[in-house]
């Protein structure tokens, strides 16, 4: 008796919801997997670098067991990027603050893409921008260094120096930029179909697809 109600509850909610001919709509998906599997590592390891940061010289202490072992990572980077386990340094400092404003939008992103909501690219969006340009700022001071300003140890083989400082950051740069690109599409309506978009775009949750008639 119960699915019988429940069967004539959905038919009732599918027919008064019913889009017109030409639109579709598409499954409920805010963000695709990858993307949610992205922010949730970028949350993680940015909060664990602004722990890192924040709470120097004693999380680069080789004789506090936390430092060894959660922070080891972050303390072979320091090993090339000395300026990373210097807590007065002030470039390291502002970046570990500007990131904590960076997993505050990944969280709120996530939270919005549970609940499917339209606006969850939108924040994904800022979020990737945000780390896209932190990590341009961040590698200006070091791509193109003063003459007798060079942060990166040179005691470090070139392998040691890519592999350590130039791969994490490229990459983090690289992913951004696809998400970016992955969502462009998502924050601009074409004009063409914006009066018949804002139409139905009430009546579906997920993303509409229009026909050509």
């Amino acid at each position: 008796m119960s699915s019988r109600k429940s069967e004539h509850r959905r038919r009732k909610f599918d027919k008064q919801f019913e889009l017109p001919s030409g639109v579709e709509q598409l499954e409920p998906n805010a963000l695709p997997v990858w993307v949610s599997l992205w922010l949730m590592a970028t949350t993680l390891i940015g909060f664990l670098d602004v722990q890192y940061t924040l709470h120097l010289p004693k999380t680069a202490d080789s004789s506090n067991f936390i430092a060894q072992t959660v922070f080891a990572p972050w303390r072979l980077y320091s090993a090339v990027d000395l300026p990373h386990k210097d807590p007065q340094d002030l470039l390291t400092q502002v970046m570990s603050r500007m990131c904590l404003f960076e997993i505050f939008l990944n969280i709120l992103a996530l939270c919005l893409a549970t609940r499917n909501s339209r606006h969850a690219a939108l924040t994904t969006f800022l979020a990737s921008s945000l780390l896209l340009w932190r990590k341009m700022i961040f590698l200006s001071e070091y791509l193109m260094p003063l003459p007798g300003n060079s942060a990166l140890n040179p005691h470090k083989t070139v392998f040691e120096i890519f592999l350590t400082f130039y791969f994490p950051h490229f990459f983090a740069c690289t992913m951004a930029l696809f998400v970016i690109s992955a969502l462009w599409d998502q924050l601009a309506i074409p004009l063409r179909i914006q009066n018949k978009y804002w139409e139905n775009y009430d009546r579906a949750s997920g993303h509409l697809v229009f026909k050509r008639n």
